[in-house]
């Protein structure tokens, strides 16, 4: 491990710093939280097939034995839970979304964050997350399909471009920001060899300025929860004090057993409110390393600027469309847009009028019509349940079919003509076309096992 890492550990914990290097030698543990979009924690734990121990912090989280391999399950594919390391399920717990609220996650990928607060946005408000990495985006995409969210758009840019078409749009912001990661040196060894003390300068500067981007896109009255997976005072206490100082917000007390607060002496600093910060040491947790503060916003100026919008033609969904809902659902679909080949349940109309920004998802994807049909999506699939449907496949766990189906086969069913939805244990899966008594599967193809 680096040695400047080592001196500096040393420094700021005194007589902790044995017990902090020794947990370098304990493995980290592993942890799944439960998505309430598609199961509540108490069902989950009567099928649950693997052992389970409580996170403290978090009331749907669960620590597992590796052993256990929940990332290969079909739950997993089902969006029954997602898989995140313990600590990180303590930072969208203080996001706490009202209804209707609008909420951003400014550094989202993979999806941890965004799919825990749309878990508890329960399909009301809206979620932005954003990602400026667009080959990271996508894989947040597809975690937000297969957690069944209906109400997430997905944009990747740099936040200082967001904030010209979201100038005092939201309710709250969390801002998992880039960071030297060292919270992560026991989970991710690549980490260590990255580390230096420019590099956590460097990350101090591009936090400031990501937040000074969040403070522009925050209503009045608003809240910023902000996060490090890293110790450095620098990144952390540094960077809230220097924000603070320029911008009006009050730091909100975060009142919990198993977190340290924050320490303001170690930037040589008297402001006794950057106590009301915490972290999470992997001596003192089952879990890694992070930092959280709350950051509430005072001044009463509402700086709200409407986007420059082009003008949008809307179609009314076609017949395609109508004809596959009148064939296949038990349910209606009202408010429904098509724009472009695409079918769309709109979060906000604005999100296909914007100029300027690069879009992963604008609104939630119902499918696309193609030559004189309409194929519904993979995403829309996660957000129905097998009683929305006039044709559900069910299978139990170990069976054949869920094994073929994984894997993108194709086989013999006893069922009628037409579209399927493709359930394990009354789990949603994905689609399926039955022709002829065979299955024609419609599993995408990039997650076929």
């Amino acid at each position: 491990m680096n040695k400047e890492f080592i001196n500096k550990m040393k420094n700021i914990l005194g007589e902790e710093f044995e017990s902090f290097i020794h947990s370098y030698e304990e493995k980290p543990l592993k942890g799944l939280r439960i998505n309430p979009l598609k199961v509540n924690t108490e069902e989950f734990l009567k099928i649950s097939p693997f052992a389970l121990e409580q996170i403290p912090w978090c009331s749907t989280g669960f620590y597992y034995d590796e052993k256990d391999a929940p990332g290969k399950h079909p739950f997993h594919e089902a969006g029954l839970y997602y898989i995140q390391e313990p600590s990180a399920m303590a930072v969208a717990e203080f996001i706490k979304p009202k209804d209707s609220e609008r909420i951003l996650d400014l550094c989202a990928a993979p999806g941890g964050k965004t799919t825990q607060i749309a878990g508890k946005m329960n399909k009301r408000g809206i979620l932005v997350s954003n990602e400026i990495n667009y080959s990271r985006a996508k894989i947040l995409a597809q975690n937000v399909e297969r957690m069944g969210i209906e109400n997430c758009a997905i944009t990747s840019e740099r936040p200082d471009k967001l904030e010209k078409n979201f100038m005092g749009y939201f309710d709250k912001i969390l801002v998992d920001a880039p960071c030297s990661g060292e919270g992560m040196f026991r989970k991710d060894s690549e980490t260590i060899e990255e580390w230096s003390l420019d590099n956590v300068c460097m990350c101090a500067d591009r936090q400031l300025k990501i937040l000074s981007s969040a403070d522009k896109m925050l209503k009045p009255q608003g809240t910023i929860v902000y996060s490090t997976c890293t110790f450095s005072p620098e990144e952390n206490e540094g960077v809230i004090e220097k924000f603070i100082t320029e911008y009006n917000y009050e730091i909100l007390s975060i009142e919990n057993i198993y977190f340290d607060k924050g320490k303001p002496e170690w930037i040589n600093s008297d402001n006794i409110e950057l106590r009301n910060t915490v972290r999470l040491w992997p001596h003192k947790v089952q879990g890694e390393g992070h930092y959280i503060a709350v950051l509430k916003k005072k001044s009463d100026f509402h700086d709200s600027k409407k986007p420059d919008l082009k003008k949008v033609k809307y179609e009314k969904p076609p017949k395609e469309f109508m004809e596959f809902c009148m064939d296949n659902l038990n349910i209606s679909e009202n408010n429904v847009i098509q724009f472009e080949d695409r079918i769309y349940k709109p979060i906000d109309e604005d999100f296909f009028k914007m100029k300027g920004i690069q879009f992963i998802k604008r609104g939630f994807l119902l499918g696309t019509v193609k030559k004189n049909r309409f194929e519904p999506s993979h995403g829309w699939s996660h957000a129905l349940k097998k009683e929305d449907v006039k044709r559900c496949l069910d299978f139990p766990l170990d069976s054949q079919e869920i094994r073929k189906y994984l894997k993108g086969e194709s086989f013999y069913v006893d069922a009628e003509d037409g579209w399927a939805l493709i359930t394990v244990n009354g789990f949603s899966l994905g689609w399926a076309k039955v022709v002829d008594g065979i299955l024609k599967n419609h599993y995408p193809k990039g997650l076929r096992t």
